[in-house]
């Protein structure tokens, strides 16, 4: 909630306040930092809070762990992090030596819309890793494959939404910014579709990471690197931002479908079932159901009613068939609370 939300919600303002000349840009530094180191300070507190916070000087505690084991891991799970912070950049770095900064200005901006679909996808993983530890000490995979499918039914369930939300209002999107960014139109979508199967794909990353075979995860993130590297290479000369879009879906694509290949080769578990299909498929009927909508002058009133209307249809359809039985019981319970 902090990093995803907080965090996001603090930066904006600061953005929109240099944005609109109500501050100078050393003020805006100053709150940028100050923001950052808000987050900081309540995450300290709220550790205090829950009497989770605890100094010791002894070792001896420490000298009964496998030591050895324990490095190995933190460095493969260093370096897997190394390797994420590159893929997450070395796009905006190449699309500057083959385009311009305006191309990475407009480029990151698309890719930061996109990336909305992930804040319910990061905050049910930090849900799901402490049950992924319990059912590995445990040796529970039944409970596993229950967990890795009610994981990527949730995120499909709000990452569709997200996905056709963002899509149809696309044109009301680039109503609001200059009009260079309209070149990053399906820089959006193919950031999108990637993020969506992502989060499709549930916590094969996870999985692996904390399985004997945590090893694959630092392969296929070196993987990836490379393949940005050489796609991004030929793509962008040639396509420009699309292109960097279009290698992001292709490159993430291919890895998360082998990490559920690699988990299911080792495990015989995977993330997806019928209800996967139905999800996809009224997300398809409330984005045309949307789409159709005539387009109005007034952007702020297109906005607000082909997006109720999109998640009118689709809430109805993922309530009626019960495709999210988490998402039903709450309903039902609101329902039950309000005409108490």
């Amino acid at each position: 909630f902090t990093k995803d939300f907080l965090l996001r919600l603090g930066t904006t303002i600061c953005i929109l306040l240099y944005y609109f000349s109500l501050i100078s840009f050393e003020t805006f530094v100053f709150l940028f930092i100050g923001v950052n180191c808000a987050i900081t300070i309540i995450l300290f507190i709220y550790i205090v809070w829950l009497k989770q916070f605890h100094i010791s000087l002894e070792q001896a505690p420490l000298l009964d762990k496998p030591i050895r084991p324990m490095i190995r891991y933190g460095l493969y799970a260093f370096m897997g992090n190394i390797s994420s912070i590159v893929i997450t950049i070395i796009d905006q770095f190449m699309i500057s030596h083959y385009q311009n900064l305006g191309a990475v200005g407009v480029y990151s901006t698309c890719i930061n819309v996109a990336s909305v679909i992930l804040i319910m996808g990061s905050s049910i993983l930090k849900i799901a890793l402490p049950q992924i530890a319990d059912y590995w000490k445990n040796a529970d995979m039944a409970g596993m494959q229950k967990l890795y499918k009610q994981v990527s039914r949730l995120n499909m369930v709000m990452g569709c939404l997200l996905f056709i939300g963002i899509w149809a209002n696309v044109h009301n999107l680039f109503a609001l910014l200059p009009p260079e960014y309209a070149a990053g139109k399906y820089v959006i979508l193919f950031v999108c579709a990637a993020r969506l199967f992502d989060l499709a794909t549930g916590i094969n990353g996870a999985i692996l990471l904390t399985s004997a075979h945590y090893r694959y995860d630092l392969f296929f993130n070196v993987l990836l690197s490379v393949l940005t590297i050489l796609a991004n290479n030929y793509f962008i000369p040639r396509y420009g931002i699309t292109g960097a879009g279009a290698v992001f879906f292709g490159v993430y694509g291919l890895i998360n479908t082998l990490r559920v290949a690699f988990v299911w080769l080792f495990y015989k578990i995977q993330p997806f079932d019928r209800t996967s299909v139905y999800i996809i498929i009224i997300a398809v009927l409330a984005y045309l159901a949307g789409a159709l909508l005539p387009v109005f002058k007034n952007t702020f009133l297109d906005l607000a009613l082909r997006s109720g209307l999109i998640t009118i249809i689709y809430g109805t359809g993922i309530l009626i068939l019960n495709l999210a039985p988490e998402l039903t019981e709450k309903y039902t319970g609101f329902l039950k609370k309000k005409n108490s």
